[in-house]
């Protein structure tokens, strides 16, 4: 028969040794509770900051979606201002006021005399005429050159009818040729209103100026020439009457642009004797 163990002295109570053996499990457990309650905490925080981040967000997207908002109508803004006004801006820059003034006719084709605008090619016909061999008058060879200017477009326009009046008293003419070219230039058409004749139209109006074939005239030197015409005699301007209305045309110590052109008017309008004619034109010409 075996003889049973005796237990040593010094091994420890059974209760101990389980106590022992439960410590490790003990102290894991304890960590792991730890580590969960931790854990809780930490989800419990981040389910606070959740929530605060949810509640900033949802406070900040009307917000950004008005800003977003914003921007798309400013882009628009833009779109449109560089498409409008800067690229206006962008193609005027360079431009000036010449630009946007209406063109004119060649400088060559206007002879600006006394303010007015004349046909450039009927006076250098008549200077070219005048230049020539002969004696310094207008023939009616030459006439013929000068009317070719004048009917050109196959009419006679307000323009050339000033610029006609200005020849026929400027340069000297054969009488031939005086009489031929305004009888030729009676025969084709007439642009604009052409008032009848001056003669038989009775003294209208008391204001300074009248209006004839679209230039203003003073109506002083006209009326002088009509009061001439209509009084005894042979119904010409006579040498007497060209006084009085010369005295017309400088009344104010000067003869003005405007009555320079009344006188034209009247001389090649009004029936003038020799005398008559000659003694305003040496004075308009002095």
């Amino acid at each position: 028969m075996e003889k049973q163990s005796q237990p040593s002295k010094n091994a420890l109570p059974l209760w101990k040794q389980q106590a022992l053996h439960l410590q490790p499990q003990r102290k894991k457990t304890e960590d792991l509770k730890a580590a969960w309650d931790s854990a809780k905490e930490a989800q419990a925080t981040a389910s606070e900051a959740l929530k605060v981040a949810k509640k900033s967000l949802d406070d900040f997207l009307p917000e950004l979606k008005e800003a977003s908002e914003a921007l798309d109508e400013a882009k628009g803004y833009l779109q449109d201002f560089l498409e409008g006004a800067l690229a206006t801006f962008t193609l005027m820059k360079d431009l000036t006021e010449e630009t946007f003034k209406e063109p004119e006719p060649p400088a060559t084709y206007y002879e600006t005399i006394d303010g007015k605008k004349c046909d450039r090619a009927i006076i250098d016909a008549c200077r070219e005429a005048v230049a020539g061999q002969g004696d310094g008058r207008v023939s009616i060879e030459d006439a013929k050159k000068v009317f070719e200017k004048v009917a050109d477009g196959s009419k006679e326009t307000a323009v050339e009818r000033w610029t006609m009046r200005y020849c026929l008293t400027h340069f000297k003419w054969t009488e031939a040729a005086h009489d031929w070219v305004i009888e030729e230039c009676k025969k084709i058409t007439q642009e604009g209103q052409i008032e009848g004749s001056p003669s038989k139209r009775a003294k209208t109006g008391s204001s300074y100026y009248e209006t004839i074939d679209g230039m203003k005239c003073d109506r002083g030197i006209v009326d002088a020439c009509r009061e001439a015409v209509a009084g005894q005699g042979d119904g010409r301007i006579s040498k007497e009457d060209a006084e009085k209305v010369w005295v017309q045309a400088e009344d104010g110590n000067k003869v003005t642009d405007t009555e320079k052109w009344t006188l034209r008017y009247c001389l090649t309008s009004f029936n003038f004797t020799r005398a008559g004619h000659d003694y305003i034109t040496e004075r308009f010409q002095a």
